[in-house]
């Protein structure tokens, strides 16, 4: 049966290879990773292929069967919740203060469990960055995906894709919910990485805003010299005297 089969741990090395080349290919041949990475892809994916059609014969190609068929649910899944998400736009009439945006990456974490880590990046990364627009820096990005991309979605199989191959199978919808432990743990992380994002984001707002005020004082007195200087060149010019 293709239930029974047990791969060999060596299996694991495409995958790990693969991973490697998604987080080092960028920085170390990017050229090659933007032209052939489909290739990589495939070439890695086919190894797998061939182990379970040489080690398990017509189980292992059904076992590969089976796979493709979650993977098709999956990626259905996933491309329903981008393209609905991605149509839907959110205009927020409000200003990106620190408060501002810890209050939307905390509604993201809930969202997650709802309509999945693709459909509320979709919907709110766009209005997340509008609010910030003059001042959006890396780490508003990388606190998005950590919280809204990744840790909010891990209580329901629409917000985690490892969950939702689990649903698949016959795990509970609900499982994750009923464990107290799990409920905690996702609390913890995703107020740990608001407080740190706030902390940041609060940093550099201040920095902001006292910039601003610089350069307003600054605009202020170039104004005025630039005022004195005209009407002392009309007084030079037009009434014949210097005023000192």
């Amino acid at each position: 049966m293709a239930d029974d089969l047990v791969p060999s741990e060596g299996m694991v090395v495409p995958f790990i290879v693969f991973l490697l080349c998604i987080a080092l290919m960028p920085f170390i041949a990017k050229h090659f990773w933007e032209h052939h990475y489909h290739h990589v892809s495939f070439a890695l994916s086919f190894i797998v292929f061939l182990y379970y059609a040489i080690a398990f014969g017509g189980d292992g190609v059904l076992r590969i069967f089976e796979s493709f068929l979650d993977y098709f649910s999956f990626m259905a899944l996933i491309g329903s919740l981008y393209i609905i998400a991605s149509g839907i736009h959110i205009d927020i009439k409000a200003h990106g203060t620190p408060l501002i945006n810890v209050l939307l990456l905390s509604i993201g974490a809930i969202l997650t469990n709802l309509i999945g880590t693709t459909g509320a990046s979709m919907l709110l990364i766009r209005p997340f960055i509008r609010i910030n627009k003059y001042r959006v820096m890396g780490y508003h990005v990388m606190f998005f995906i950590f919280i809204v991309g990744n840790c909010g979605g891990v209580l329901t199989p629409l917000g985690d894709p490892p969950l939702f191959l689990g649903y698949l199978q016959g795990v509970p919808f609900f499982w994750l919910l009923s464990q107290p432990r799990i409920v905690l743990a996702w609390l913890f992380v995703i107020s740990y990485l608001l407080i740190l994002f706030f902390v940041v984001d609060r940093y550099y707002y201040t920095k902001t805003l006292n910039g601003k005020m610089r350069a307003s004082f600054s605009a202020v007195n170039t104004n005025e010299d630039n005022d004195d200087d005209e009407e002392g060149s009309k007084e030079l010019t037009g009434e014949g005297k210097v005023t000192i």
